[in-house]
């Protein structure tokens, strides 16, 4: 498909009648091995209703054709720079494009994912509306097949506005609030002055969202459902090196702890977070017959805090496991290995 380069006078003229003058977005993709997916990918960022746009591709020494595609994007689009570069990891494809990103504001976008064509639009005109620094949206998850399609943000029924307080609050409510990931989102790019993603980690939003969070003066959300998750096989969250997977521990640990000491009032719902991280990995651990000796430091730890009077208001569910892994063990991990037996 042709696409068309706008000259930026006619830009500005087209943005004053939609009542708000633009500012450039930086738009991040990082690139690996995700040749089968790019293509809509890319169709969706380069046919955003907003046109002010810079969109980095970082290739990530992807050895299929996706660093092909993505030079060929970047002849069709001025707007499209693209690295490549020996792979380091999807926290340092991020990290990159962040050093290079020149726009006023900055979005994310994974490349095995796709956006609405108003995606930028909607977010940006909800940031500079509400004097916001992070706009966030609803995201419908779906299988490759397209087979499922559930909304992720479940109790925010109304496009609203937070301040910082509330915002992180949301930002830790389970299974219902702004949700941890860095993609539905648009940020302030001064948010990332010395924030970064970390290096050789997974679940490297989880290190890094509430940060940005905690920055933010004020954060709006808009209930649309703007960004589509592909969950897919081969991915790296859902590969099964679970080795790696204590990250997630570690990430929800520096969560709890910065939360204790930074947020009043906070810290009992940033602790259910952390436990139910270290029960998750523990129980892929069981069920793939791994040495559970790296999480069981964190099993003791939570177990010791459990009890604690801040910590009243956990889920009963989550106290009954962190008991019956302290007072029997050997019980627990049979009843895990019998739960994935009948799931089978």
């Amino acid at each position: 498909m042709e696409l068309l380069n706008i000259p930026s006078n006619l830009l500005i003229i087209v943005q004053m009648r939609k009542g708000y003058i633009m500012k450039k977005v930086s738009i991040i993709v990082p690139v690996y091995q995700v040749e089968r997916y790019l293509r809509k990918c890319l169709d969706s960022i380069v046919n955003q209703t907003y046109r002010d746009l810079e969109i980095i591709l970082v290739d990530d020494g992807s050895n299929d054709d996706s660093g092909s595609i993505c030079d060929e994007y970047s002849i069709r689009d001025s707007r499209i720079k693209v690295i490549h570069q020996q792979n380091i990891g999807l926290s340092g494809a991020r990290n990159k494009g962040i050093e290079i990103a020149t726009g006023a504001y900055i979005s994310f976008i994974d490349s095995d994912d796709y956006v609405e064509p108003s995606f930028i639009e909607e977010l940006y005109k909800s940031l500079v509306n509400n004097k916001a620094q992070i706009s966030v949206c609803n995201i419908s998850q779906e299988n490759e097949d397209m087979s499922r399609d559930k909304l992720l943000i479940k109790n925010i029924n109304t496009s609203s506005v937070f301040n910082n307080f509330e915002g992180m609050k949301n930002l830790l409510q389970l299974n219902s609030g702004f949700m941890g990931y860095v993609w539905n989102k648009l940020y302030d790019i001064t948010l990332f002055k010395d924030i970064r993603f970390p290096v050789s980690k997974i679940y490297e939003d989880t290190f890094t969202v509430y940060k940005l969070f905690s920055k933010s003066d004020q954060i709006v959300y808009t209930n649309a459902t703007l960004y589509h998750y592909v969950n897919r096989e081969g991915s790296i969250t859902s590969s099964k090196n679970i080795e790696k997977k204590v990250d997630f521990i570690l990430a929800n640990k520096q969560r709890y702890e910065f939360i204790k000491n930074e947020y009043k009032g906070l810290d009992s719902l940033a602790f259910t977070t952390y436990c139910i991280s270290v029960i998750s990995i523990l129980n892929e651990y069981i069920k793939y017959g791994k040495s559970t000796e790296d999480i069981e430091k964190h099993l003791k730890n939570v177990q010791g805090l459990m009890f604690e009077k801040k910590y009243k208001d956990i889920p009963v569910l989550y106290r009954a496991i962190l008991f019956l892994t302290k007072t029997n063990f050997s019980l627990y991990k049979r009843i895990i290995n019998q739960y994935y037996l009948i799931r089978k």
